[in-house]
């Protein structure tokens, strides 16, 4: 039998949970428990609940973003950049000096490098390859 992993618990937990009243919501939570102790998952308990909020703003639409940049961004910027990349998750930016300029955007799906350290290297490639 295949291990299940802390997203696949997530996951269940969401499915198991998601349209439930809140008087069957104890009972379920319970059951899930027992499933837990049956795969001895506690140990992994704080990746499973990690898993089960990531997954959660995922089926709400929403979207963790890391903005990475050469100097600190304007928070306004950053604001229109998020928009254009998701709704209602968390947003990390970090600093990056070797970036020389530009952003790198990263979702959890996709990376968009726009920084001039990335486009340098390109033309540095192109170059030696001819």
């Amino acid at each position: 039998m295949r291990k299940l992993l802390p997203r696949h618990f997530g996951k269940m937990l969401y499915q198991l949970t998601r349209d439930l009243p809140e008087k069957e919501l104890d009972q379920a939570v319970a059951e899930f428990v027992k499933f837990m102790a049956r795969h001895r998952a506690f140990r992994r308990l704080d990746r499973i609940i990690a898993a089960y909020e990531v997954y959660a703003r995922e089926q709400d639409g929403a979207e963790d973003i890391t903005l990475v940049s050469a100097r600190p961004l304007p928070e306004a910027l950053a604001a229109k950049v998020v928009s254009h990349f998701g709704r209602g998750g968390k947003i990390e930016t970090i600093v990056d000096e070797t970036l020389i300029g530009g952003l790198i955007v990263k979702t959890r799906r996709r990376v968009l490098d726009a920084s001039v350290k990335t486009q340098l290297r390109g033309l540095k490639n192109d170059m030696l390859a001819d």
